[in-house]
């Protein structure tokens, strides 16, 4: 036999948690799928996820309904079944040479222009939670690309409206710049600055872009070249990687990588995969939030990467407190972890939100606004203890399932048992009439026809083919459609099913014999081959039996292993039962806490106003 090695391979591991986990799985394991009953797309969906439609971002910055994957369920059997054939090794499995990163986070002030412009965008979220706009009009996807636009610089939304005071982010990114540059000027250190939110002007027309940034004359990034070249650094030092074409990023590469060019600005998408440069790399600076964290992975692997000449380094988060900042990149976080632990195996959860930008709700942006902590911890509560009820309910409702196949393989144990039985008596059978002198008898209609040793065995099989075809012949002309008793052999009854047709995995001329002693057995044979009939019912009688019996025995010790299994299961509890628990009894505190602090507000507001009339 032949066969054919097919192997896959992955670089970057969070990105094996995603739809195209299906298609994978697909190629290296169908006989697993298969035994899973998720073979079928949409058998594989409805037992490890939920489809939802959603408005999506598109490159010119309109909107789009898309059906998009959302959430994975049953995670601990999907990449058990996932890792029989794949084998995973994450970063900290692998513990690699790379540098030491050093995470500092710069909390940039909210403007006042920046605070009227977030309400704003509270109120639309309250409406479109109302449903008082339609979704084409707006939506949370838009607001959350406006908070990100306005975290970044309130000119990235109107360059007209606003100056560089109404933002204090990019003043703190270029000092910071600045500082690290003049502070390895000896080694040539060299800097990553990220931003998504914003595109070099000179380079804005060749990007599909919407009308409002078409008509927008500020960058984010000619912003900070201006800025950094107006405190004394060289021009040709500092670069954006949408000058590079596919012929002169090597260049820009290597220059990089030698410290002639000490300062780069790109995107995600241009410059957080396929760009080697981390030889001098010191620092990287992310001035917005990625839509993904995958995204922040790829970011964050051009700097802590093997080959780079820094035992430590930086990674700079710039946030403006008041805005989704925290929310979001807390978000990207959580779900960066959370991928690791499934990739590790060490985290028990059952469920998984795909690896996309979660979208806040109102009260979300709201409790993010005011700044008001107790506010901001009660809602991350009560998301996490969301995703914590529905993990809790897949795991008791799979408790329940697990039952009602309990039931089902007691029926069907004693079955299979029976059958081992049946199975072990022709075993016997075999045995008994392997070395005794050949015996077969043809059964026709009015007669018997005996072929003993002395008949040649291509007589025999001519005589098996045309004992066949009468089969056949009699199921065309009268429609019998009834197993056709065609012989006896070697202790057991030969079978013709003259109904069952060729399928796609079957030659034409094959057809389908079925060998009944105490239990029955199908075998395939082609009236090309008259011998061959033979030396398949031999075949089937000397191995196949015994191969049945193993396949039972392998039946009933899976059936009483799921039956031992699911009693064991069924006393316990869901493994973040205490979390849940202990989350339910601080949400429950913050709720108290918070309506203190509303009811303390009131009275205070009270007070101020009995002090103002007496004064009158």
């Amino acid at each position: 036999s032949s066969f054919l090695l097919l192997s896959f391979s992955i670089i970057l591991p969070y990105l094996i948690v995603d739809l195209k986990l299906c298609n994978r799985t697909k190629y290296t394991e169908p006989d697993v799928l298969a035994r899973y009953g998720v073979l079928n797309f949409d058998t594989w969906v409805s037992t490890f996820g939920m489809i939802e439609n959603n408005f999506e971002l598109t490159a010119a910055g309109t909107f789009k309904i898309n059906r998009r994957f959302v959430k994975f369920g049953n995670m601990q059997e999907l990449m058990n079944m996932f890792k029989e054939t794949w084998d995973i090794q994450t970063s900290n499995m692998l513990d690699l040479p790379v540098p030491e990163a050093e995470i500092i986070t710069h909390k940039s002030p909210i403007t006042e222009a920046q605070k009227a412009y977030t309400n704003e965008l509270i109120q639309r979220a309250s409406d479109i939670e109302g449903g008082f706009v339609k979704p084409w009009e707006d939506n949370m996807l838009r607001i959350v690309g406006e908070n990100k636009k306005l975290s970044l610089d309130m000119r990235s939304l109107d360059s007209n409206k606003y100056t560089s005071e109404d933002s204090n982010k990019l003043r703190q990114v270029i000092q910071t710049v600045y500082d690290i540059y003049q502070g390895t000027n000896e080694q040539k250190g060299t800097q990553l600055i990220f931003s998504d939110m914003s595109v070099p002007l000179k380079y804005r027309n060749s990007q599909a872009r919407n009308l409002d940034e078409t008509l927008n004359s500020f960058s984010a990034y000619d912003e900070i070249k201006a800025e950094l070249i107006k405190k004394g650094i060289p021009e040709n030092e500092i670069r954006f990687i949408h000058e590079a074409t596919d012929k002169t990023k090597t260049v820009m590469m290597q220059e990089m990588r030698e410290g002639k060019i000490r300062i780069l600005l790109g995107s995600t998408g241009k410059a957080g995969t396929g760009l080697n440069v981390q030889d001098k790399l010191v620092a990287v600076h992310h001035l917005d939030v990625p839509w993904r964290p995958s995204d922040v992975i790829q970011r964050n692997g051009r700097i802590i990467r093997q080959g780079n000449e820094n035992e430590k380094v930086q990674i700079h988060y710039y946030i403006t407190p008041g805005t989704m900042d925290s929310f979001l990149w807390q978000t990207q976080e959580n779900k960066i972890k959370f991928t690791e632990q499934i990739m590790e195996g060490t985290s028990t959860s059952r469920e998984m939100e795909e690896m996309e930008t979660a979208i806040p709700t109102a009260s979300q942006l709201k409790a993010a606004a005011n700044g008001n902590p107790l506010q901001a911890e009660f809602m991350q509560i009560e998301m996490e203890i969301q995703g914590l009820e529905r993990s809790r309910n897949r795991f008791y409702e799979e408790q329940a399932r697990g039952q009602e196949r309990v039931l089902k393989d007691k029926e069907k144990l004693p079955l299979a048992e029976r059958l081992l039985e049946k199975q072990s008596t022709d075993i016997q059978t075999t045995k008994d009439t392997k070395d005794k002198p050949f015996e077969l008898t043809l059964h026709f209609n009015d007669k018997d026809k005996v072929f003993t040793e002395a008949d040649k065995k291509v007589d025999v099989g001519l005589a098996l083919v045309g004992r066949i075809n009468t089969s056949l012949a009699e199921n065309t002309l009268q429609g019998n459609k009834e197993l056709q008793h065609i012989a006896s052999y070697r202790g057991f009854e030969i079978y013709h099913n003259p109904s069952v047709l060729a399928n796609s995995n079957q030659e034409a001329t094959e057809e389908h014999l079925f060998i009944k002693g105490q239990a029955q057995y199908s075998t395939l044979v082609s009236l090309d081959s008259p011998t061959g009939i033979l030396t398949r019912l031999n075949n089937k009688i000397d191995e196949g039996i015994d191969r049945s019996m193993e396949a039972t025995l392998k039946d009933i010790s899976r059936i009483q292993s799921a039956i031992a299994q699911t009693e064991e299961d069924k006393a316990k509890l869901f493994p973040e039962e205490e979390t849940y628990l202990t989350k339910k009894a601080r949400h429950t505190e913050l709720k108290d806490l918070l309506r203190q602090q509303k009811s303390d507000d009131v009275t205070a507001i009270r007070d101020v106003t009995d002090d103002f009339e007496i004064e009158m």
